[in-house]
């Protein structure tokens, strides 16, 4: 079973400025030592609104995809490629992760903007 990341920080930016431009990133604690320190997703309707950028440390490791699914259970989020793309830090197709509940809301609507194809 994959691991459960537990982010120290959480950002997500549902458009607040209305540019088009969706991002969700989680930020984990670098004194544990565990790999990835930070993961973002974003989603900008403008410059590439076929895609969400997904990046994991540095761009090195980002890559663009329109097949992307995920699914909350509870405060559990996990993020599934479904293209040839894996995860640079364990080469998995899966990335989950606990936020706390207070983010519930905002993050569930920055995905469901994020991760929908249909209306592009």
């Amino acid at each position: 079973m994959s691991i459960v990341y537990k982010p120290i920080e959480v950002y997500i930016d549902n458009e607040d400025s209305d540019d088009g431009f969706y991002n969700l990133g989680f930020v984990m604690n670098r004194e544990v030592g565990v790999l990835p320190h930070h993961v973002g997703l974003c989603r900008d309707f403008i410059e590439e609104p076929d895609y969400v950028y997904i990046e994991a440390d540095d761009q090195i490791y980002g890559f663009l995809t329109n097949q992307i699914s995920y699914e909350i259970k509870g405060t559990l989020l996990t993020i599934t490629l479904l293209d040839e793309h894996v995860f640079y830090w364990n080469k998995e197709k899966t990335f989950t992760v606990e936020f706390d509940i207070i983010n519930s809301k905002e993050i569930k609507h920055c995905l469901e903007v994020m991760c929908n194809f249909e209306s592009v």
